[in-house]
């Protein structure tokens, strides 16, 4: 009688273990992170640094205000993410490579949450900034935000790191070079 009841035990425990084994997979499967966001290393099919001529149909959009660099918009976009509409995608280069990518959400409510969320179930928690509206992601080679306004609409901006490191290098330069010249 007591082999059949350390038989039982055994079982049991080794059952809860298998089952507490397959949480543990199921749950490190499907968690996403910000390090998804560093795999994907850009913004749909185009990856940072990559050459303008390289994606098809864009087109001069003027100077960015926040990045001070020329963007584009594609002419064939799908202007969503999923079911939200977005009124615009940008395109940032700077020297003629892909720098960064910023998105406005439609004016809803419902559209930015549902970005946000997405975004969330993408690269895991933000860090959030509640005096700004701002979430953030930041990862070793891309940052990402999502910022929402008073006006129920957001902007959503994914910059490369590398690309941002090569600006800054090449203002250090420039700086330097200016006062060689001096």
């Amino acid at each position: 009688m007591p082999q059949l009841h350390y038989k039982n035990l055994r079982q049991s425990m080794l059952r809860t273990f298998l089952f507490v084994f397959l949480i543990a997979l199921t749950i490190s499967v499907s968690a996403q992170s910000v390090a998804d966001l560093d795999t994907k290393d850009g913004f749909r099919t185009y990856k940072f640094g990559m050459a303008r001529k390289a994606i098809p149909n864009l087109k001069y959009g003027g100077i960015h205000p926040a990045t001070k660099l020329p963007y584009y918009n594609k002419t064939d976009e799908k202007l969503s993410i999923g079911p939200y509409p977005l009124q615009s995608i940008s395109y940032v280069f700077y020297k003629d490579r892909l720098h960064s990518v910023y998105l406005k959400v439609a004016a809803s409510a419902d559209n930015c949450q549902g970005v946000y969320d997405t975004l969330t179930r993408l690269y895991g928690e933000s860090v959030n900034d509640e005096a700004r509206w701002t979430h953030t992601w930041e990862g070793k080679k891309v940052f990402a935000s999502f910022h929402k306004t008073i006006l129920e609409t957001a902007y959503i901006e994914f910059i490369s790191l590398t690309m941002k490191k090569q600006i800054e290098a090449d203002l250090e330069a420039k700086k330097r070079n200016a006062v060689n010249d001096m």
